[in-house]
């Protein structure tokens, strides 16, 4: 009996909120007023990154803790879900394969700023579509490190 409790607390579920970060601690403020400590895998480091932005999480809750299994950023600040993915140059153009559609994105040149300066890194860009395929970058951050 009692194995069947704390196992059925353990079940995957899925929670949206503001992220908050805290050096290594990450909490997931939830619209309710509860909050959720977060433990990230090895594979998602770019949640550290991600402080401020409105995310869902899907993973294995026990109390107020949630292990991360999937997430997604469903509204970087501004109101707009952003696009998020690995910066590549493969030719003269900028390029970010969105994870959130799998569409490949042309970044418009004229409103990359600094952004060139981390081709290779996992970016989040928020932007518009400003023709087929194309992005014209608002803001962005880098999520891999530094």
């Amino acid at each position: 009996m009692i194995w069947f409790l704390l196992t059925s607390c353990a079940l995957t579920a899925r929670h949206s909120g503001l992220l908050e970060v805290d050096g290594s601690d990450l909490r997931l403020h939830e619209p309710t007023g509860g909050t959720r400590m977060l433990l990230p895998g090895s594979d998602d480091p770019e949640l550290v990154h991600l402080g401020g932005c409105t995310v869902e999480i899907e993973g294995a809750t026990f109390l107020r803790r949630m292990t991360v299994r999937r997430w997604r950023v469903t509204d970087a600040g501004d109101g707009s879900q952003p696009f998020i993915g690995q910066l590549t140059r493969p030719g003269a153009q900028y390029i970010l394969e969105d994870w959130n559609t799998g569409t490949v994105l042309y970044l418009n040149p004229d409103s990359l700023g600094t952004l060139p300066q981390h081709v290779g890194d996992t970016v989040l860009v928020v932007g518009f579509i400003s023709g087929a395929q194309q992005v014209t970058v608002v803001s962005w951050r880098s999520l891999s490190g530094g």
